[in-house]
């Protein structure tokens, strides 16, 4: 779990004028594949934190919830990245009230299942984002398809 202020905030356009205004992936893929998927929780950290904490232990899975310092060097504490099991999860909390999910899916983050299951939970919309880039002989070129859910009020 780490807090941090708009963490999920991208840089503005004038930021991003040497490359175009081409749209930056989250941490310019520095921690690819982690970053290569966030799930994003429309409910603040507290909430989230203790709604995924009763899911996993009605599950049998004991969770230790240890502060993971400052984005993002936090999403170091989701290594190593391992298969078939989700090992470590992290949360990152915004200013905005919103709150961040990514894990240790071997793969990048797999958000799908815990924030589709939040989103009932907290009562609240989920969407996730998947960012897929690709180099080419005339720059970067990609997509990033989202899901959104909702869940009962």
């Amino acid at each position: 779990m780490c807090r941090c202020p708009d963490a999920m905030t991208s840089e503005s356009a004038k930021e991003r004028e040497g490359d175009g205004g081409m749209p930056k992936t989250l941490t310019d893929e520095r921690y690819a594949p982690i970053t290569n998927e966030v799930g994003i929780v429309c409910a603040g950290i507290d909430k989230v934190l203790w709604q995924l904490r009763t899911w996993s232990e009605s599950l049998g899975r004991q969770i230790a919830v240890t502060p993971a310092g400052e984005f993002p060097q936090a999403l170091h504490a989701l290594e190593p990245l391992e298969a078939p099991l989700i090992r470590r999860e992290l949360l990152v909390g915004t200013e905005n009230g919103w709150t961040a999910y990514l894990n240790s899916a071997i793969h990048g983050t797999d958000a799908f299942g815990a924030t589709s299951m939040l989103a009932t939970l907290c009562g609240c919309r989920t969407f996730q984002v998947t960012v897929v880039t690709q180099a080419g002989r005339h720059g970067r070129y990609g997509c990033a398809p989202g899901r959104l859910r909702a869940g009962r009020p």
